[in-house]
């Protein structure tokens, strides 16, 4: 059984890892290519985008239905590397601080 009152306690150094969880993520810098780096993403942890590179072939060689199509699932790709990215930052942060509860995902609480 968990003690509640255990718990509660670390309510206020979890407030405070998460807020470092949260500064740590919008310096890790991911990168998401398309096409052998034809387009190209950059993305932070906490999935900001910084920078959409795309090379002129881009332009000649696609439709514009095939561009919408291509930047969609780059930009989806980076997103999803950025979420992955966050919950395992997350996890090895908060690693000792919470007890370990099964099934409890602080990713779904907005961290």
């Amino acid at each position: 059984m968990f003690d509640m009152f255990k718990i509660l306690g670390k309510v206020g150094e979890v407030k405070e890892k998460m807020a470092e969880v949260k500064e740590k993520l919008k310096a890790i810098e991911l990168e998401e290519s398309e096409l052998g780096g034809v387009v190209k993403i950059n993305i932070t942890a906490d999935r900001t985008i910084k920078k959409i590179s795309i090379a002129t072939e881009f332009y000649d060689k696609y439709t514009p239905e095939e561009r919408e199509d291509i930047l969609t699932e780059a930009v989806n790709n980076a997103i999803a590397k950025a979420d992955a990215r966050k919950k395992e930052v997350t996890k090895e942060q908060m690693q000792g601080v919470m007890p370990n509860i099964p099934g409890l995902d602080l990713s779904s609480l907005g961290f």
